[in-house]
This record gives structure tokens, sequence and C-alpha cells, in this order.
């Protein structure tokens, strides 16, 4: 019998595996967590602009970071005023929660300017009281090739520009990927398009001292 209930467990576990998986692919799952990672292998995985925006996101089908064959999701902004001419895309569905339980301390991503003019990558999150700012933007030159970025959400990496760090790092409603030279939520007016892939939540870095110490831990253990 108790091997029975133990193989009953490991199905549904798997099971449950299987079907988490599923929904982090399709962008209906809810709620951060450590791992997590929007490859856009289905759809835009619940990245957006306005409702008026003419040029929401739209997924790419080859020509990621892993060539062809690799997924990616791609903004457009068109410069000048109005609906969509702003480089920005936000999500509320998977990139929610509360990142301080979750012990999310680090978003990393590959990004690709597939224009002419410069991108200045940062994050943003919002909660219902509370907006911070990535305050060190990822530079990615326009006409690049694919780039690998990771930003740490430390206090210090961030700037609060309403509440708190803590307020909203705790109850993110809203997750934003934007292009800006200056530290700000909202994305800059500019004609360009961006490419997006790879889009993962990461436990905190450690430091150089944090790995030093790890190491020498793991010296002492095998003697």
């Amino acid at each position: 019998m108790h091997e029975v209930h133990s193989r009953r467990r490991c199905v549904a576990a798997s099971v449950s595996l299987v079907v988490g998986a599923a929904l982090l692919a399709s962008g209906t799952a809810r709620g951060i967590g450590i791992g997590q990672v929007d490859t856009f292998a289905i759809n835009t995985a619940g990245w957006q602009e306005g409702v008026a925006s003419p040029n929401p996101p739209t997924r790419v089908a080859s020509g990621g970071p892993a060539g062809a064959g690799d997924a990616f999701l791609q903004n457009i902004s068109s410069g000048g005023s109005g609906a969509g001419s702003k480089q920005i895309m936000f999500n509320q569905v998977q990139w929610t929660g509360n990142f301080t339980t979750a012990g999310v301390g680090a978003i990393s991503l590959d990004a690709k300017d597939l224009g002419t003019t410069d991108s200045n990558i940062r994050l943003a999150f919002r909660s219902a009281t509370s907006v911070i700012v990535t305050t060190e933007s990822f530079a990615v030159p326009a006409g690049s090739a694919w780039m690998s970025h990771t930003f740490p959400l430390r206090e210090s990496d961030l700037t609060v520009l309403t509440g708190s760090y803590a307020d909203a790092m705790s109850g993110v409603t809203s997750m934003r990927i934007l292009s800006n030279s200056i530290v700000d939520e909202d994305g800059e007016s500019i004609a360009m398009t961006l490419g997006i892939d790879n889009v993962r939540a990461l436990p905190e870095p450690i430091t150089g001292f944090q790995f030093a110490i790890a190491s020498m831990l793991v010296r002492r253990k095998r003697r």
C-alpha cells in the first residue's frame, strides 16, 4: 500500500511539473517563482502594450539567440507621439506577486536591437502604491547581435520613483521592459525594433566574497 501511495505521489508531482511548464510557456501561470522563464516558444507569454497600440509585441518564430527555429518577442515603437510611439511593454500575468518571499533577486534576458537606434534597456516594477526602476540600463547598440544581461534586484540596484522598494517588491502588479536613457518607468519615444528572449527569474547573484566563502567551505568539506 505504501508503494502504491508513493507511486501516486510521483505521478501527481510529474503531472504538476508538466502542467506548470505549460502554463509558464503560455503565459497563463500567475505569480513569480525562481527559474520561471519566458522563451516565447508558443506565444507572447502575456507581454503587451496598451490596448490602443497599433504595434503591440509579437512573437517571431525564428532568429532568436539559438538561431533558426528559436522564437523570440519583437516590439516595435514608432517614435513621435501617440499609442505605440514608446519602446515599452509590460506583463501582468506571471511576472507579478511577492518577489521577496519567492527569493527572486535578479532577472536575466537576451536582447537584440533590430533597428537603427541604440537601446537602453531597463526594468520597472509597479505595485498598488509604489514604482521602482533599475538604476543602471543595459546598453544594446543598433544592429547588435544577441546580448545577454542580468539585472540584480537589490535595493541598491533600483531607484524608487514612488512609494518604497519593500512595498514594490512584495506586491508586484506589473513588470515592464523598456528602453530609456534616463531613469524612468516609461519608455522613451523612439523609432526602433527590439528583440527580447529568455526572460528568466533568478536568485540574487552572489558576490565575489560570497563565492570565495562558499568555495572555501566546499574545500574544507572535501578535506
